[in-house]
């Protein structure tokens, strides 16, 4: 049974991502809102619990960026300590560590807690070849522009870049929506369209039966209103014993 000491410390660490205030909301919170389809929500849930790594993009600031990448990371799998990519030589330590998730608060030249950029950035890159998760966000409104950032203005290489398995962008506004969603098995492979023009296309990479059952436990939580992300994180832990 998931332990509710661990919990709280995993949802505290995702909360030091929260800078406006109130709750941080869960996959069935954007699943309720519209925000992120049924089908790609159960894909993406499914994925990250496996241990995949995200980056999640928009221009504009508040376009839900950090949301939607705190969602997905409240999905990462048991037992999997989160560390916050402050600096360079905090990263180069964790290479030898166990396993981690490691949240860049954003891949930016901010200068604030947890932003990444130039040298750093590509250290935090690095960290997946030794088995590390890597969470992140920044300011791009599709896959072109955030490998721009990211491989041109930042030297990181391809390679890299294709190893973080998942890359969201979101359409800002009152009625914010998933725009697009690309997956790579994360094998040197470039990237495919999973989710685009409403249409979610991922079946290649999720057996039917699997992608069912992620998709009904999404839908019984919004029934039974489980949408704190520690109420989530419990269902999720509890359904995937």
């Amino acid at each position: 049974m998931p332990q509710r000491e661990d919990i709280r410390l995993h949802c505290e660490e995702l909360n030091r991502c929260n800078q406006r205030g109130g709750r941080l909301l869960s996959l069935v919170d954007l699943y309720k809102a519209k925000t992120m389809p049924l089908e790609l929500a159960a894909f993406l849930l499914f994925k990250v619990s496996r241990g995949d790594s995200f980056v999640t993009g928009a221009v504009p600031g508040g376009a839900g960026k950090t949301t939607v990448m705190c969602a997905l990371a409240n999905a990462i799998p048991e037992g999997t300590p989160i560390l916050h990519a402050a600096n360079i030589n905090g990263m180069l330590d964790g290479e030898r560590g166990p396993a981690s998730c490691y949240i860049c608060h954003e891949m930016s030249e901010g200068g604030y807690f947890g932003y990444l950029w130039g040298e750093e950035l590509r250290a935090y890159f690095n960290l997946k070849r030794y088995g590390h998760i890597l969470a992140s966000n920044l300011h791009a409104d599709t896959l072109d522009q955030a490998k721009l950032t990211i491989t041109k203005q930042n030297k990181v290489t391809e390679e890299a870049f294709n190893a973080v398995n998942i890359y969201v962008f979101i359409t800002p506004g009152i009625t914010r929506e998933i725009k697009s969603a690309w997956y790579s098995p994360g094998d040197g492979m470039e990237h495919s369209s999973v989710y685009a023009a409403g249409k979610f296309n991922a079946g290649r990479f999720i057996e039917k039966k699997e992608h069912a059952m992620y998709m009904e436990f999404i839908k019984d939580c919004a029934e039974k209103n489980v949408v704190s992300i520690e109420d989530f994180r419990a269902e999720l832990l509890e359904f995937r014993e």
